[in-house]
């Protein structure tokens, strides 16, 4: 009820529309605000030097990412079989609606136990949770994830440091490789404006039981 509630609102909003609105599938660009990104200030130098791992290490090895409005994903490990991914954002402005799409290989993975939709909006909701609306769906091999605020008249919120939009958590059920990425990601200005934003993903090696 609660999940139908939130996609309804968002769509009466305007959200998900973003796309259909005439903006490319992915909007690209890395997005930053509340919470800091240890690695924000290294972003725009280092980014493209990102280490390549061997293909049969477990670990995540993430694309490289640009500079400016951007969402990317961090990953990593906390068991042989389980996988905590993080979205982030940065350089995005003043922000009224966001979605975005957490895509992975549904064959290999499936939605941790206990993964629930966050209890509040809390990019969006900073000032206030009661002025913006979260927005999570859940399909095989798709997280949908998102924000709107309530209504123009409660402004924008600013989201220019690093700053994290959700965690999703995975299960594997056998050892593999998966791509991990963000699709379908707009994000929207209060005057109907969308933000050019890059976008970056990553691949994900898993050894369920330390053996393919």
């Amino acid at each position: 009820m609660i999940t139908t509630l939130r996609r309804t609102l968002i769509g009466f909003l305007g959200i998900p529309l973003m796309v259909a609105a005439g903006c490319s599938a992915n909007i690209t660009a890395d997005v930053g605000a509340s919470e800091e990104h240890p690695d924000a200030a290294a972003a725009a130098s280092t980014d493209s030097g990102v280490p390549v791992m061997s293909p049969d290490v477990p670990g995540f090895t993430k694309d490289p990412t640009a500079t400016g409005a951007r969402l990317w994903i961090e990953a990593k490990l906390v068991s042989d079989r389980d996988v905590e991914a993080e979205i982030w954002a940065a350089e995005l402005g003043p922000v009224f609606g966001y979605t975005a799409h957490f895509s992975f290989d549904a064959t290999l993975f499936e939605l941790a136990p206990g993964q629930a939709p966050p209890d509040a909006p809390v990019v969006l909701g900073a000032d206030d949770p009661a002025k913006a609306i979260e927005l999570w769906t859940q399909a095989a091999g798709d997280v949908g994830l998102g924000a709107v605020r309530t209504s123009t008249l409660t402004g924008e919120i600013p989201v220019t440091a690093a700053t994290r939009l959700g965690v999703v958590k995975l299960r594997a059920s056998k050892s593999g490789h998966s791509s991990l990425g963000l699709l379908r990601v707009a994000v929207r200005r209060a005057d109907g404006r969308f933000v050019p934003v890059s976008v970056a993903g990553g691949k994900l090696v898993i050894l369920v039981g330390g053996a393919s």
